[in-house]
């Protein structure tokens, strides 16, 4: 049986500084009953912008608690 697989874009504006900053959180998707479920795996991709185009800067996976973190990145930016 093949696993069913969704995508879906959550767009989050972060406002880096000089100081860069890092990217954290937990990702969650409503299981079978409405409760909300640990998506482990699930891919998250940074972009520069205000859009979705292009190759994101930076691509991490949620861990298996659904959690992930991005270093900081402004350094990589503008290297």
């Amino acid at each position: 049986m093949q696993k069913e697989t969704e995508t879906q874009t959550v767009t989050v504006t972060v406002h880096d500084t000089l100081k860069g900053k890092a990217i954290s959180g937990l990702v969650t998707y409503p299981d079978y009953t409405g409760t909300a479920a640990q998506a482990k795996g699930a891919v998250i991709n940074l972009y520069v912008g205000s859009s979705v185009s292009g190759s994101p800067v930076a691509t991490t996976f949620a861990d298996a608690n659904g959690s992930y973190s991005l270093p900081c990145l402004l350094q990589d930016l503008i290297s």
